[in-house]
């Protein structure tokens, strides 16, 4: 149970919520990308509950930034509103799906789920890499001509159509692997609704607080989420939120940007070659889908 949480469990999760804070106070990346491998890694959590304890902290660590943006007036709700009319129903639907699927599965055939689902969040992560680093190289070829074109006109059907269509992928990318927020939200609001920089902040931590939200609903309403990790997680990323917020206005973009490829790659690379579990599955510390396959880390 979560109460069995020695000292040290305590301040191996404050120690990696503080890390994952650090880099969302640096670079804005880190929530999902970075909490999955760590969460499966070093906790050895199911892949199914890290995504639903992933979500869980991805909703806390949000609300005051999204809080914040709200009173600086940097949140495009109208474009928050299109965004979410595909996302919300392609989260809810993924999610359903998966938790629905997990809990029907026998023991050893639920272990090679949970190995494939393991798979596709690490080739997620190649994708999403690949994502960044295009937008970086963008970046250095276009950086004067993209920042004055923003907010200055009504979105046009076409872009209001795309804005959901993009949602709707978005939304069972984050509902199936609670990855993709930052990384895929922020470029799809910059080519589609042609914000500024501060904009597509606010409004991407706005999506994915609601998006993260609805998934760890569902993922914890089938018992695929380790609240105590999530909470205790949380805490610990309150300090490093700051610090990196604090680091990130000393360090340029672009090395902040190579950082988190960085340690994407690497986690991506982990989690391919991370060999198949036993047949008996380890657990979060709150109770799975099966009574029988859950223990404390």
């Amino acid at each position: 149970m979560p109460f069995e949480l020695t000292l040290l469990d305590i301040g191996i999760r404050l120690l990696i919520g503080m890390v994952i804070g650090f880099t969302i106070g640096l670079s804005g990346v880190g929530g999902g990308s970075l909490l999955i491998p760590a969460l499966v890694l070093l906790l050895r959590l199911e892949t199914t509950v890290a995504v639903g304890t992933a979500s869980l902290f991805g909703f806390l660590a949000k609300i005051l930034a999204t809080y914040k943006h709200s009173k600086l007036k940097t949140i495009d709700w109208s474009s928050v509103k299109l965004f979410l009319v595909g996302a919300a129903p392609g989260s809810v639907a993924i999610a359903i799906a998966i938790n629905h699927h997990r809990s029907h599965l026998s023991l050893l055939d639920a272990v090679a789920f949970q190995r494939l689902l393991l798979q596709t969040i690490a080739w997620v992560f190649v994708g999403t890499t690949l994502l960044m680093i295009l937008k970086l190289l963008r970046n250095r070829t276009s950086r004067a001509s993209a920042s004055d074109e923003s907010n200055s006109a009504p979105l046009s059907n076409t872009r209001r159509g795309g804005l959901v269509l993009a949602g709707l992928f978005t939304g069972i990318l984050i509902g199936g692997t609670s990855i993709g927020g930052a990384v895929l939200i922020i470029p799809i609001l910059m080519l589609i609704a042609r914000m500024k920089a501060d904009s597509t902040v606010g409004t991407s931590i706005a999506i994915s607080l609601i998006l993260s939200l609805i998934t760890a609903g569902i993922y914890s309403s089938n018992g695929q989420v380790d609240i105590m990790t999530a909470v205790i997680m949380f805490i610990g990323s309150l300090a490093g939120i700051n610090w990196g917020s604090t680091l990130s206005t000393k360090l340029k973009e672009r090395t902040l940007t190579l950082i988190i490829i960085a340690l994407m790659v690497v986690a991506a690379a982990s989690m391919l070659l991370k060999k198949s579990p036993s047949p008996t599955p380890t657990t979060s510390s709150q109770p799975a889908f099966q009574q029988s396959d859950s223990k404390a880390p």
